[in-house]
């Protein structure tokens, strides 16, 4: 079976619960985390074990084929 890749975009509450439940599905591999705060981005890509990325990079990331958006509406 093969993964698609997941970056997020958020560093909030949304983040954390999305990241929960990309990384309990076997069909998809979480990459990376963005957000405006790049500290805080360093932060939490650290305890996920995925890489912090500028939103730049995480759209030009060609093993990311999804996006999460986890920002306030």
């Amino acid at each position: 079976m093969s993964q698609y890749g997941v970056g997020i975009i958020g560093l909030g509450f949304g983040a954390s619960v999305h990241a929960k439940a990309w990384l309990k599905d076997p069909r998809v591999r979480l990459i990376a985390i963005s957000g405006r705060d790049q500290i805080r981005s360093n932060e939490i890509a650290s305890k996920l074990g995925i890489h912090p990325l500028t939103v730049d990079e995480l759209l030009s990331n060609n093993e990311i084929q999804i996006l999460s958006l986890a920002v306030p509406p």
